[in-house]
């Protein structure tokens, strides 16, 4: 049955555990979304006001990044040669590096975890946080950190996507005028590879 029918493919197995590894890591991400809406933030939302103000004006919409399910399998595949030690550990280089990033030095925003029993402190928390990271010098200097530690994870998140984006903006020349709508890390990317 269908247990010999596995067993004659080969990498069946393989197979079935990647999808599932990546369904995994695709709801663990649902949930961080999740959380974020929770906390009064809404991901993804200038992508939706990016499709809205283009069918006001008639224009056409054309979604040019990769395959969600390509990237969660590609994602799970890097995840398992990061050591994630030196991503998560309070104690790595990538934390410390992290803090220095900000503006203002590494003692510029350190919140206690007991006020986040506030949600409107955890809420102007992040904030801060986020529009100090909203630069794309600061972003520059993130990714050079973060390739130090998980190159996969820069490999498959970021430079593999950029070149798929590009390809994309890259063939829509029947186009008179373009508008690209992408989150700040991968817009260095997409210029390199458009150029």
């Amino acid at each position: 049955g269908a247990s010999q029918q596995a067993g004659d493919r080969p990498g069946w197995l393989q197979r079935k555990a990647l999808d599932f590894a990546s369904a995994s890591v695709g709801n663990a991400l649902k949930g961080m979304y999740r959380d974020l809406n929770r906390a009064g933030f809404n991901p993804g939302e200038e992508f939706a006001a990016a499709i809205r103000e283009g069918q006001k004006i008639g224009a056409d919409i054309v979604l040019g990044d990769q395959d969600v399910e390509i990237t969660l399998r590609r994602l799970t595949q890097a995840l398992a040669v990061t050591d994630m030690n030196k991503l998560l550990s309070p104690d790595a280089e990538f934390e410390k590096s992290m803090k220095e990033l900000l503006p203002g030095g590494p003692d510029s925003l350190q919140p206690e975890l007991s006020n986040y029993n506030d949600p409107a402190k955890f809420k102007a928390d992040l904030s801060e946080y986020v529009e100090r990271l909203k630069s794309r010098e600061s972003v520059r200097k993130i990714m050079i950190q973060l390739n130090d530690v998980a190159p996969a994870l820069v490999q498959v998140m970021l430079n593999e996507r950029d070149a798929y984006m590009a390809r994309g903006i890259d063939t829509l020349n029947q186009f008179e005028c373009l508008v690209a709508v992408m989150g700040i890390a991968h817009q260095d990317g997409v210029e390199r590879n458009l150029k």
